[in-house]
């Protein structure tokens, strides 16, 4: 199925579209990634208020790993800053 683990619209596939396009936009520039993840966050609670006030699981899991991935974002960004000094 195209929501199990490897499908296209996987938990993993899914955050790693989304992370592609806002690790695009922080652009190695650490003070964005803040905002950029806020943005992120604020397109999951809207969606959550169009569908009724709840996501499924599959969508809590995808923001989980997106969150994961932001964090890990940060640490390489302030460990290149770090290498650089």
């Amino acid at each position: 199925a195209a929501i199990a683990e490897g499908g296209e619209f996987s938990v993993k596939k899914t955050a790693e579209r989304i992370f592609e396009f806002a690790k695009a936009a922080v652009g190695g520039d650490a003070s964005k990634i803040d905002k950029i993840q806020a943005a992120v966050e604020r397109g999951f609670k809207e969606a959550e208020k169009i569908l009724g006030g709840t996501l499924h699981d599959i969508s809590k899991q995808t923001l989980n790993a997106l969150q994961d991935n932001f964090a890990q974002l940060r640490e390489q960004l302030k460990t290149e800053k770090t290498a650089k000094a």
